[in-house]
């Protein structure tokens, strides 16, 4: 695909014109890796809307109202990427825990309020049908799909677009502070209802990111009617306490939070309501998670067919290993699966063996593994010292043997480079991804001694002169990246540095980022795409958000709470605040590229993240009996690859 160019809300800010369904609002151009039709809300006259067998018979025994009722006025018409499919069956999968829920389902089943297509190019229509820009980019306005309901049947309404900014976005007890995107530009923005499906957003300053940030799942998306039951403000305060001894929660907020709030409820609760295409009959815990169809999906087929597809979503536990992953794959046990798959050989000389067919996609990786510093870190003094180090991180990276890892790891397939976007995003300069990779152990010991750590002890480690020991740092890795932390911990011995790799279970790492404990880390480097990681700044930006961030959570923390809580950020991490600022608020396309290519400049001096190399492919092993799986496609959890090919229209051939 070509370059990725000027943000595209820009231009339709600039035009203030209202975006037809049938003609979506534009991201910036770039040549897709397939070519599939897109959704639309006027099909061909369908004579009849057809439903599963299983939504049928319940309608027959009169436990479901007739399909016809249960759609919207206008259901989303899903161009299919092959053919019509067929009616039926279970969708097997693997996931690694309760952590691995945002790999997992979350890469199927959330729905967000405008799509992103399936290479990342355009925004189309999804529960929004359409929207307006007005006011110089201030003022937007947002039409839902008339006649969608919730999964128990009840309407879906600008009703929960405001008990959703008033109760829940604007309620300091259960949000410590309005979310950074509704305060965008220094101010709350004033969220108004016009009607039953139609709602005006209003904020300080221009907001040219807000279709790109309203095109992931998320916003906007507790049932109002269910969540209700659960807020002091609604509920009645009995109910409400008998509920907080049942869950063994002290607060009401604790309580709305175990049912509602917290992020993958709709994974774990099989009470709650959803929009999406299947909902959760099982726990979070249990070792076979299974989601079943949802008999208000408001999707249907070019002919008329409700989707999905595919009857039931499982997920098995599995904890064992990337080995064992491998046998439920080449024993034909996995229907369609992209995460945790492991020697890609293996896999390709299997296919025949294991009835599927591994197709290769295109992931927007700017780097598959990389070691991060967490600037953020101050449990102990000498160690944050080396840590916020720019020298020491250039050090570190010229230390790193990326041919001995990419032969060990990758086979010599992946790529020698930098920590930087991808060749073909519009901020990239090739000078980023070249610099600090060369294998140069003589240069990384001379710049050591150069920051006083010239003394060694008997094991040939050095010293740190404020404590006369060691220097000795912990590299804190998810399930998955111990052998990579371990090749890490020789390379860096050979230079005298002590780097200790702690390979923890995923709900363990995570909260060790939330704590702000880590010291290094490791991780992938997703997102590397303009406009794309401007909304998905993690590995690029100590300052950013707390939730994934591994360069920085207490500068997150700091960020998003508006200087209340968190760390405030200092030196280049203040200027890449202030640059990122910037770039959001800019309305013109060339000018936010500009102040993009100056925060990469400053991210690869800095090495806060140290690429190990990358590779681009992104493995999918599909059955040979499951169909309408695009040949092709960009892979990025931003566009919650596999979501941008739509699973709901995938199907049992047979």
């Amino acid at each position: 695909f070509l370059k990725l160019t000027a943000m595209t809300a820009v231009g339709i800010m600039a035009a203030s014109c209202a975006q037809p369904e049938a003609q979506p609002t534009s991201a910036p151009a770039q040549q897709p890796t397939a070519a599939p039709a897109k959704p639309t809300d006027t099909p061909a006259p369908v004579i009849k809307y057809k439903e599963a067998p299983m939504l049928a018979e319940l309608v027959k025994a009169g436990k479901l109202p007739p399909v016809e009722d249960r759609l919207p006025t206008e259901p989303l018409v899903l161009p299919v990427a092959k053919e019509i499919g067929k009616y039926g069956g279970t969708w097997r999968r693997i996931h690694i825990g309760a952590s691995d829920i945002g790999g997992g389902a979350g890469r199927l089943v959330p729905e967000a309020l405008i799509q992103f297509s399936a290479d990342g190019s355009e925004y189309e229509p999804n529960i929004f049908t359409k929207w307006e820009i007005s006011d110089e980019g201030k003022t937007f306005t947002f039409h839902l799909r008339q006649g969608m309901k919730w999964s128990d049947g009840e309407p879906f309404t600008t009703d929960d677009i405001m008990y959703n900014y008033s109760d829940v976005y604007l309620n300091p007890e259960l949000s410590t502070s309005v979310p950074a995107w509704l305060r965008f530009g220094g101010e709350t923005a004033v969220v108004e209802k016009i009607d039953d499906f139609t709602f005006r957003m209003k904020f300080a300053k221009p907001y040219p990111m807000l279709v790109h940030v309203l095109a992931e799942p998320g916003y906007f998306a507790h049932p109002a009617h269910y969540a209700k039951q659960f807020h002091t403000k609604y509920g009645e305060k009995a109910t409400i306490d008998a509920k907080m001894k049942e869950a063994q929660v002290e607060t009401w907020m604790a309580l709305y939070g175990t049912y509602v709030g917290t992020g993958n409820q709709w994974y774990d609760n099989v009470d709650q309501p959803t929009l999406f295409a299947w909902n959760t009959k099982s726990r979070v815990a249990d070792t076979v998670h299974n989601m079943e169809r949802n008999p208000y999906f408001w999707k249907v087929d070019p002919e008329g067919n409700q989707l999905p597809y595919i009857d039931v979503l499982r997920h098995d536990l599995v904890t064992g290993g990337t080995d064992i992953i491998m046998t439920k794959a080449i024993s034909g046990e996995l229907d369609m699966q992209g995460r945790h798959l492991g020697d890609r050989a293996l896999l390709m000389e299997n296919q025949q063996k294991g009835d599927y067919k591994i197709y290769i996609w295109t992931a927007t990786t700017g780097a598959t593994q990389q070691v991060m510093f967490n600037m953020s870190f101050r449990a102990d003094e000498v160690k944050a010292k080396y840590i916020q180090d720019k020298k020491f991180h250039q050090a570190f990276s010229l230390a790193m043997n990326r041919p001995d890892y990419n032969t060990v790891i990758w086979a010599g397939m992946g790529k020698i480079r930098a920590a930087t976007t991808i060749e073909q995003s519009a901020d990239f300069v090739p000078e980023y991804a070249e610099r600090y990779i060369a294998y140069d152990p003589a240069k990384a010991n001379q710049m050591l001694d150069e920051l006083g750590l010239d003394k060694k002890d008997a094991e040939g480690y050095r010293i740190a002169p404020e404590t006369g020991k060691a220097l000795e740092l912990i590299n804190y890795v998810a399930t998955g990246y111990g052998t990579g932390a371990g090749m890490v911990t020789e390379y860096a011995k050979q230079v005298g540095l002590k780097i200790i790799p702690k390979e923890e279970e995923r709900s363990i790492h995570y909260q060790r980022m939330l704590a702000n404990e880590l010291e290094l880390s490791m991780w992938g480097m997703d997102g590397a795409i303009y406009p794309v990681w401007l909304n998905y700044a993690w590995w690029i930006s100590p300052v950013w958000q707390q939730g994934s961030s591994r360069l920085g959570p207490a500068y997150g923390l700091w960020r998003t709470s508006g200087g209340k809580e968190g760390i405030e950020p200092t030196g280049d991490c203040m200027k890449m605040y202030e640059l990122l600022e910037a770039a959001w608020l800019e309305t013109d396309g060339a000018k936010r590229i500009e102040l993009c290519k100056q925060m990469l400049d400053i991210a690869s001096e800095n090495c806060w993240t140290v690429s190990l190399g990358q590779i681009t492919d992104s493995l999918m092993l599909v059955k040979n009996n499951f169909g309408n799986v695009p040949d092709q496609a960009i892979s990025d959890w931003v566009f919650r690859t596999e979501k941008n090919t739509h699973p709901e229209q995938y199907y049992f051939k047979s």
